[in-house]
């Protein structure tokens, strides 16, 4: 992103001057308070909005609504970059979990040998396997979760955008989601997230962007720099400030 900035038709403003490279194959994690923009970042880097202001750049290339109305640029974009929803149910609207998984590679123009090949060893990857006949909509949240995640993974994209993948799941649906997007970065998967669960950041993140009520972009770094920052926590409304006090109170 280069000095990128975003207004809703509104005119309220969502991002404001936004510069900030995405390495390859690196963890990024997007924090900050409600309202903050990471969705709407999240968006821009999949080519679903565009900027007022500022470009996006990806693979070498602006992404622009020209670009992406090239059909071969636009499969080319679209099979590489992949983004999972905060709410799934809006990503899930196919009769059946295959279904659902499939529907990425079929608007690919994928052959049906091929896609089937790949859903199967997707679902078992996921282990949805017994759901494969499922209704979406019938299913939990971590299952819905998953089948949101899994339509995205069958198309093996080298870039997945996150948003906000372990809200609402329970603690075993979490842990399991921990290890599965650790599997992905040790792999080479570039992979750019929005969250609030600050204690997963140690554990995943490569580096930390914090975007601020202002709608600009406040620090990037290095987990353990950014986390030792407790003005800049509390200044994000990140961290209660009670929590330091106490903290520092015991210390």
């Amino acid at each position: 992103m280069r000095h990128v900035s975003y207004r809703y038709p509104t005119g309220e403003t969502a991002l404001e001057d936004i510069s900030i490279t995405v390495r390859p194959g690196e963890c990024l994690i997007l924090v900050g308070p409600n309202g903050s923009g990471k969705s709407t970042f999240l968006k821009l880097l999949a080519g679903l909005i565009f900027p007022f202001e500022g470009e996006v750049w990806a693979f070498g290339k602006p992404i622009t609504p020209a670009l992406l109305n090239d059909p071969e640029e636009s499969y080319a974009f679209r099979r590489r970059v992949g983004l999972v929803l905060q709410n799934v149910e809006a990503q899930l609207f196919c009769p059946t979990v295959w279904d659902e998984v499939a529907f990425g590679p079929l608007h690919l123009g994928w052959d049906r040998e091929q896609i089937e090949k790949r859903v199967d060893e997707t679902l078992k990857l996921m282990q949805l396997e017994s759901l494969r006949e499922r209704f979406p909509h019938r299913l939990s949240g971590g299952e819905k979760k998953k089948v949101a995640l899994a339509s995205v993974l069958v198309i093996d994209p080298e870039v997945l955008l996150l948003d906000e993948p372990t809200a609402n799941l329970d603690p075993r649906s979490q842990k399991w989601l921990l290890h599965f997007l650790m599997e992905l970065t040790s792999q080479g998967k570039t992979v750019v997230m929005a969250t609030h669960e600050l204690h997963l950041l140690p554990f995943l993140a490569d580096r930390i962007a914090i975007l601020g009520d202002d709608h600009r972009l406040w620090a990037v770094g290095a987990p353990e720099e950014v986390l030792r920052d407790r003005n800049l926590l509390l200044r994000a409304h990140l961290v209660p400030e009670e929590s330091w006090l106490r903290g520092m109170v015991n210390g």
